[in-house]
């Protein structure tokens, strides 16, 4: 069985992917918002340190 959680991240890029025309650059303010902001997967400093 698959995690809820799993299935609720594979939905969450699935529409980023839709936004993705101007590459993973254009999309990292939306991941952010959706991990950090929305739903709390992880903290800022979390986000930066992955992302730099």
């Amino acid at each position: 069985m698959i995690p809820p959680i799993l299935i609720e991240l594979a939905a969450q890029f699935l529409v980023l992917s839709l936004l993705s025309i101007g590459g993973a650059n254009a999309v990292i303010p939306e991941i952010h918002l959706r991990a950090v902001e929305t739903e709390h997967w992880m903290t800022d400093a979390d986000f930066a340190q992955l992302f730099a």
